[in-house]
């Protein structure tokens, strides 16, 4: 198993982990209008993430295939917003979560980051690993795009 900067060749892999990894924590807005704008980034990694002096990182294993993601947005002025973090269903528990995040706020750290935010819908199974892993809870926002209402945890990380 390693962790590699994204790849385009890896964009179906990433965009069906992304959904699966939704519905494993019952996260998953089904409105085709909402999920339109709620998964833009996911359509152009390079630019919401990349061109935008953040990372996104992919974790594959020994056959080469997708097993763990996630990206840092830069927000400017020391900031960042951790993104898309997903493990493979069938394998979370393993500590390999924890691991890519770790890389992705070692990243943060090296880059002169300060803090980094991220949000999930709630109520979450999420909130217990990011507590676990030093992030603090910040706020609950709601939000409602088209038709569709959700709440959501910020949870926040000093570095």
């Amino acid at each position: 198993m390693k962790t590699i900067p994204y790849n385009d060749n890896y964009s179906k892999e990433v965009f069906s982990l992304h959904v699966r990894g939704l519905k494993c924590v019952n996260s998953y807005i089904g409105s085709k209008e909402a999920r339109d704008k709620l998964d833009s980034d996911m359509k152009d990694i390079d630019e919401h993430y990349l061109k935008g002096s953040g990372i996104f990182l992919l974790m594959i294993d020994d056959n080469n295939s997708l097993i763990a993601m996630g990206g840092i947005k830069n927000e400017g002025n020391g900031k960042g917003t951790l993104k898309r973090l997903r493990v493979e269903p069938e394998i979370q528990g393993r500590g390999l979560g924890s691991q890519m995040l770790g890389e992705l706020l070692d990243w943060a750290r090296h880059h002169n980051f300060k803090s980094i935010n991220t949000d999930f819908v709630s109520p979450s199974s999420l909130a217990d690993f990011y507590s676990k892993n030093g992030f603090s809870h910040k706020e609950s926002i709601h939000r409602q795009l088209a038709e569709t209402e959700w709440d959501e945890d910020v949870y926040t990380i000093n570095l």
